[in-house]
């Protein structure tokens, strides 16, 4: 069986499994992200129909390993697949950071053995154009680029949300006081330029675990009547005003701990 369903018969002792990389169908194709590489196909036949195009400039699209279950989420940490989405022929991809091991490993269930980092610079959104059979790189936001508007140090995540004319991200920024806590924003891109039209922010929280950036990673963005949900890692929910990104409400909730606590609140199982 594959590592993916393996982990799924023998869970480790973390809150979520891995999320493979998940295809966008749109125009008789199929786009696909592994994070490194965007890839097309032809949704009829299954063959690759584009070159594959490299996320990071003048990387080998095809270097990259077998990512699949528990070595890529212990390479990756908590991610949702590389998003993507496709609009007309404009595709819009977030590309993860790699876990930088300071000759660290992980142990069969995957806790830390020795301190790990992330390198944030590769947390970022990239807008791409399909222009005949070949893509233009139009704009790359997030990840250690100065952008006008945006607080430095932003990292960009999730699958990248196209609603009532805006690009909605969740991000995520070192608190400036402290080492062990992070900030949480929702940031609004212009959808063409890549210009930022908001950058809001939630609150800040940390990981579940000290020391673990993989797993401050948040959920997709969501949208509908008007405002943008966010839920992060880091026990912040929110929603803003998708026009404006004026905060409409945020919350604060329970996650528990890792290996359950003595109400019971695991975050690998139900509540009671």
């Amino acid at each position: 069986p594959s590592p993916f369903f393996d982990e799924v018969a023998n869970p480790a002792p973390r809150p979520s499994l891995w999320i493979p990389t998940r295809g966008v169908v749109a125009g008789g194709r199929v786009f696909t992200s592994d994070g490194r590489a965007l890839r097309v196909f032809d949704a009829a036949s299954g063959r690759l129909e584009l070159s594959p195009f490299p996320l990071t400039p003048g990387a080998d699209p095809n270097s990259a390993p077998d990512m699949a279950g528990r070595p890529s989420r212990r390479r990756f940490g908590w991610i949702e697949g590389h998003g993507l989405t496709v609009d007309g022929d404009r595709v819009y991809v977030t590309r993860a950071a790699e876990i930088v091991r300071r000759g660290a490993e992980l142990d069969a269930d995957g806790a830390v053995l020795a301190s790990l980092a992330v390198d944030g610079a590769r947390d970022r959104v990239l807008g791409l154009t399909l222009v005949g059979r070949a893509f233009v790189r139009r704009f790359e936001v997030g990840g250690g680029i100065a952008t006008p508007g945006l607080p430095s140090g932003m990292r960009l995540f999730g699958t990248p949300l196209l609603y009532r004319g805006a690009l909605h991200l969740a991000g995520l920024r070192p608190t400036p006081a402290t080492t062990d806590r992070v900030e949480a924003w929702h940031v609004a891109l212009d959808p063409v330029t890549g210009a930022v039209r908001s950058a809001t922010f939630l609150g800040a929280g940390g990981p579940v675990r000290r020391g673990r950036d993989d797993e401050a990673v948040p959920a997709s963005c969501a949208g509908a009547r008007g405002r943008v949900v966010l839920v992060t890692s880091l026990g912040i929910a929110a929603a803003v005003d998708a026009d404006t990104g004026r905060t409409a409400w945020t919350l604060r909730y329970d996650r528990g701990r890792p290996d359950g606590d003595d109400l019971t609140h695991r975050l690998d199982g139900p509540v009671e």
